[in-house]
């Protein structure tokens, strides 16, 4: 690189950011399992994390990527879409078929399982 500006900087969810501001925040997987997000208390412990020290550090021009398993609907990914939903955007692969999505063989294509798309209806 050309001697560009910036900085970075990674810890873990509850872990310590004091004194660091950002520009890019993302979080993996804020909710470690079933078991911690089942804890009313875990899910507490991990939004106040993100909301007291996490987003307090954010710049006026920051922006987030939050990436996870929903675990359950009480989630911080959950909290935030119930908060701020209309104002993010969501990119969703659910790891398991929410409807019937039938397949087809592409026409002139040639061979058993090969060459498959996903009609979405």
């Amino acid at each position: 690189m050309d001697n560009a500006p910036g900085s970075f900087r990674n810890t873990t969810v509850n872990g310590q950011i004091t004194g660091f501001s950002l520009d890019l925040g993302i979080i993996d997987d804020p909710m470690k399992g079933r078991a911690e997000a089942t804890s009313l208390a875990n899910r507490d412990k991990t939004w106040n994390w993100l909301t007291d020290d996490f987003f307090s550090r954010f710049s006026d021009r920051a922006g987030m990527v939050m990436i996870g398993t929903r675990w359950h609907v009480d989630d911080p990914i959950g909290r935030w879409l119930a908060r701020f939903g209309d104002s993010t955007k969501m990119l969703r692969y659910p790891a398991i078929a929410e409807v019937d999505e039938p397949y087809r063989k592409k026409e002139g294509a040639a061979g058993g399982g090969q060459n498959l798309q996903v009609l979405r209806v």
